[in-house]
């Protein structure tokens, strides 16, 4: 398992958040932490495909030779038994592929079948969303065998007649209905880096100029302090809502799809790597640094003040689609901070940034530093 210790202090700051959202019971980790009330929150769907995102970062770091207290490969094995869940959608199926595929282990009966029986109903894939899509092609992608990739493309050619949006360059939400144009950042994130990473996989020219279309769109829309919104309508290729600027946008799912451009010569991401963590380090709306170092987690996102924000979120959706409105950013006084953070979260920076060599100012940056306190959050 490693006889190292971790060399940056990025990968440092996210084990020690990890061991605290550890569940030695099961064995995973917790669907979040609340840092105000200092508890951890359990949940089936979230705490399935959270820990699943969890064991892909770990598993970077234990690449490293990083010595780890955690067995990923039984955390795995006990996840994997929930495959036949209802909330195993075809995303989750996905990711339980993707973490085989890169642990190295073969692929259980169980998975394999599951996301045979989503493959091979191509009449569902139109109620499918972005997340679907993306990571079935991603895990496809990772497993690699002939059959694998045959799939792959199948869904990728779906994907480009049926998701892409030509004018703007980004991929619609889903095929069919009112979300088709609203599409949330993280869906977003997921169909960019699939087209990128299956492109530049699978030596398919379409697929990667697809993904750096919508990567170009996307730096074009980053905020003025590097933040990035959370709803998009991709046929205008606007902002429809802004918040909540979730942190784990900022600093790691925005990089997926960021770092993969860059290694096919899109240089602009590398500065939209920069901004999005300048954001999380405290140059954003609130002033302040999102990294709870006490905790050594990252506050989940900064949000509108008041109530009722599902109703409004929609009435800004429907604004958007119908009269071409547009979202604003806001000063500090109407938003707040969420104290709590995610598994998932600190997953996906490990998975991202554990080990490069090319971003020294954020993988040892201050505020991963073990010591010291920061203000709780108003």
């Amino acid at each position: 398992m490693g006889d190292t210790a971790p060399r940056d202090r990025l990968t440092q700051f996210c084990l020690r958040g990890l061991g605290k959202m550890y569940l030695p019971q099961e064995p995973g980790f917790s669907a979040s932490f609340h840092m105000d009330t200092q508890q951890n929150i359990r949940g089936g769907a979230d705490e399935y495909r959270y820990t699943l995102n969890a064991l892909l970062g770990l598993n970077r770091v234990l690449k490293q030779g990083v010595a780890l207290p955690w067995n990923l490969e039984k955390i795995y094995a006990r996840y994997v038994r929930d495959i036949a869940q209802p909330y195993v959608n075809p995303a989750n199926a996905g990711m339980a592929l993707w973490v085989a595929a890169e642990l190295g282990i073969e692929v259980p009966t169980s998975v394999d079948d599951r996301i045979g029986r989503y493959l091979n109903d191509q009449a569902t894939w139109p109620t499918w969303d972005a997340q679907d899509f993306g990571w079935l092609i991603l895990s496809l992608t990772a497993a690699s065998s002939p059959r694998d990739m045959e799939r792959a493309a199948k869904l990728v050619r779906f994907v480009l007649e049926r998701l892409l949006e030509e004018k703007t360059g980004l991929f619609r939400f889903c095929p069919e209905g009112f979300r088709r144009s609203q599409a949330s950042f993280g869906g977003l994130t997921y169909m960019t880096f699939a087209m990128l990473r299956y492109g530049r996989v699978a030596a398919d020219k379409t697929a990667a100029a697809a993904g750096l279309a919508a990567c170009r769109t996307l730096i074009e829309l980053q905020g003025p302090q590097g933040q990035w919104p959370w709803m998009i309508n991709v046929r205008t290729g606007t902002v429809s809502d802004w918040y909540q600027v979730y942190s784990v946008h900022q600093d790691s799912m925005a990089a997926l799809f960021l770092t993969e451009a860059l290694a096919l010569g899109c240089e602009p991401a590398r500065q939209a790597i920069v901004r999005g963590f300048d954001w999380v380090f405290g140059a954003n709306e609130m002033g302040r640094s999102m990294i709870a170092r006490r905790h050594s987690m990252i506050y989940r996102s900064v949000l509108r003040r008041g109530r009722l924000e599902r109703a409004n979120r929609l009435m800004r959706m429907l604004r958007s689609e119908y009269i071409g409105a547009r979202d604003r950013i806001l000063p500090a006084d109407l938003l707040r901070v969420n104290p709590e953070c995610r598994s998932y979260h600190l997953g996906w920076m490990l998975y991202v940034f554990s080990g490069r060599s090319d971003f020294d100012g954020i993988i040892n940056h201050g505020d991963f530093a073990a010591e010291g306190k920061e203000p709780h959050p108003q």
